[in-house]
């Protein structure tokens, strides 16, 4: 089953605050028109867990000392 598209402008300010924050991410522009594709969309409509997700993958992108090679495998 496929979660149905969401418009941007419904998104309550939570769910909107995860949005932007996969958008605003080096991969930003690569999950689709909205950022809702593969997990993103969850993410999204779980803003909470999503916002969690995001910040994990931003710790572990942006301000991690580990070699690029070794940052995808994690």
């Amino acid at each position: 089953m496929r979660l149905p598209e969401i418009s941007v402008e419904d998104l309550p300010a939570d769910q909107r605050a995860v949005l932007e924050a996969i958008r605003s991410g080096p991969r930003g522009g690569k999950h689709g028109p909205l950022g809702l594709v593969g997990p993103f969309g969850v993410w999204v409509r779980a803003p909470a867990i999503g916002m969690a997700i995001q910040a994990l993958g931003a710790a572990a992108r942006v301000e991690s000392a580990l070699a690029d090679n070794v940052m995808e495998v994690a």
